[in-house]
């Protein structure tokens, strides 16, 4: 079946799809977003226990992802300088 003049075809009709689905997809993050931290800041209003125990979580959260990602960056700045060296293989005990 040939499709009447000017009628999208198929392939259109799904590049359309995910385009909408795309669009959905970025606003949905924005919003879940903004909700997460909304409902995190009713929580923490509750009562002052909750809202230290809320905090401590996050200080404590954000400490060890500054760690981990120090210690990647470290790794991954060694193996990338032992690349650009040239160096033979790393000493292996006998």
């Amino acid at each position: 079946m040939i499709p009447a003049a000017g009628a999208p075809d198929g392939y259109t009709q799904v590049r359309a799809a995910e385009r909408s689905r795309m669009v959905e997809i970025e606003t949905g993050f924005e919003e879940n977003t903004i909700g997460a931290i909304e409902q995190f800041a009713e929580i923490a209003m509750v009562d002052p226990l909750v809202g230290a125990m809320l905090l401590t979580g996050a200080i404590l959260t954000g400490f060890a992802m500054a760690v981990f990602g120090i210690l990647t960056l470290g790794a991954v700045g060694a193996a990338i300088k032992q690349g650009l060296a040239g160096a033979e293989e790393p000493n292996q005990p006998v």
